[in-house]
């Protein structure tokens, strides 16, 4: 890829926070940070020609985590 479509090649809304390459293996691993699931999808099936996608796994920062749960223990308690 070029700089310039580096440059362009996510959608507003999609942050990159980091790539990595395994190349010898042909793996790869992206970091990246979206409050938009229509974008980051798009963004995804853009990819699909060129490589699969086995693992898209969400993550939270800890204050995120520790909102939900506690949520989540509140509505087990009733």
């Amino acid at each position: 890829m070029t700089e310039e479509q580096i440059a362009g090649e996510f959608p507003d809304g999609v942050t990159q926070i980091g790539r990595w390459h395994d190349v010898p293996n042909g793996n790869g691993w992206i970091v990246v940070e979206s409050e938009n699931q229509e974008a980051l999808t798009s963004w995804i099936m853009s990819w699909s020609g060129q490589c699969t996608f086995p693992t898209v796994t969400p993550v939270v920062d800890d204050d995120t985590g520790r909102k939900l749960v506690k949520a989540m223990h509140a509505s087990q308690q009733g």
